[in-house]
């Protein structure tokens, strides 16, 4: 049997890597560049990712680079959703050549689009996801993909790890000590198990935007016990911590009536000095659709 693949991802991926020549590289193409350098380099490996259409690329780029005599121990492929790319002898004969984790989300019908009308077949390590009950409809859509990825970055390592992928926001505290008051939240019974990772990324934003950031050590958020007693309890911790402000933020999420899974978010924010004067607040508000609900509470921030 010879091994076939989709002529459609096949030509996609040849025309990323395998086409154009780069004059300034010998008039090689970008794969056959990058093919000489890893076999030059055996201790280095090449990552290649990526959701739906773009995995089955990522999986046919491996394989290519495999044939350019490229060590299995240097290919790494990971997809999400990402539709079976060759028949059976396909998978013979590159199967155990590079590594692949095959990300797969329940409810997703990618995976087995082209199973039954082609007889094309998956490999590799197949883990298995499942959407949030706030955006299990779209089970097939990168967002959601996405949404499931920062749950299990936070699951796995906790707030207090997770700050890398948050990189790059500017800094608009000035180095002063910002004191952040306990994230408060009011959202539908819907949103409730997005409610721990709204605040989390919320929390890592605020880290990452800030050049010194002390979070509130325990206890409720300004409101809980009236607002009078709550925030003269936080301006004392804020200013044993030498903070110059004191921030508190709270998310409001309802459901859009009449809708599928989808929100109106509300991220609103209040900005006090020292002495518990208001000096700065702000509300932005948003509605899930291309974003799922912990990724607008991102959105949200980046507005204000």
């Amino acid at each position: 049997e010879t091994p076939l693949g989709h002529r459609g991802f096949l030509d996609y991926c040849q025309a990323a890597l395998f086409t154009d020549v780069l004059p300034a590289y010998g008039d090689r193409t970008a794969g056959e560049v990058l093919a000489a350098e890893l076999c030059a380099h055996p201790s280095m490996r090449i990552y290649l990712t990526g959701h739906s259409l773009g995995g089955a690329a990522a999986v046919l780029a491996a394989a290519r680079l495999s044939d350019l005599s490229v060590s299995p121990e240097q290919l790494v492929v990971t997809t999400f959703g990402a539709p079976a790319v060759g028949n059976a002898a396909f998978v013979r004969r590159y199967e155990g050549r590079f590594t692949l984790h095959r990300v797969v989300m329940s409810g997703d019908p990618m995976k087995n689009l082209l199973a039954a009308p082609l007889g094309f077949r998956q490999f590799g390590e197949r883990i298995a996801w499942t959407p949030a009950r706030s955006v299990a409809a779209f089970p097939h859509a990168m967002t959601v993909y996405v949404d499931a990825a920062i749950r299990q970055l936070y699951d796995a390592y906790g707030g207090d790890s997770a700050f890398l992928f948050l990189m790059g926001q500017p800094n608009r505290a000035e180095g002063r000590t910002v004191y952040v008051a306990p994230i408060e939240s009011a959202l539908d019974d819907s949103l409730a198990e997005d409610a721990p990772y709204m605040k989390a990324v919320l929390r890592d934003a605020l880290h990452v935007r800030n050049a010194s950031v002390v979070f509130a050590a325990g206890g409720g958020g300004l409101s809980e016990n009236g607002l009078l007693s709550g925030l003269h309890a936080h301006l004392s911790a804020a200013r044993e911590a030498g903070a110059e402000q004191m921030v508190a933020y709270r998310i409001a999420g309802a459901k859009v009536r009449d809708t599928r899974e989808t929100y109106r978010l509300t991220l609103e924010r209040a900005v006090y000095d020292m002495e518990g004067n208001l000096v700065a607040a702000g509300s932005h508000s948003a509605t899930t659709g291309e974003l799922t609900p912990i990724e607008t509470v991102l959105y949200l921030f980046a507005q204000d």
